[in-house]
């Protein structure tokens, strides 16, 4: 996943949590994005989720997948 901010540059060191919206998987994980906008969430591929991304100076944001 990459985070980039409404110009279309990464966006270093936002705050993404995931959650699972699936009951019988347990999934809930933080990472922190990287000079270039990507972070990796452990676990989450095939999973529907709910991602909440915050940084520093940005309004969070929140979406599903």
């Amino acid at each position: 996943m990459k985070v980039v901010d409404d110009r279309d540059f990464p966006v270093t060191a936002a705050q993404v949590s995931a959650s699972s919206l699936v009951p019988a998987v347990l999934l809930r994980t933080t990472a922190f994005t990287g000079k270039d906008g990507a972070v990796a969430l452990k676990r989450a591929r095939g999973v529907a989720l709910r991602v909440e991304v915050t940084a520093p100076g940005r309004a969070p944001k929140v979406l599903t997948t």
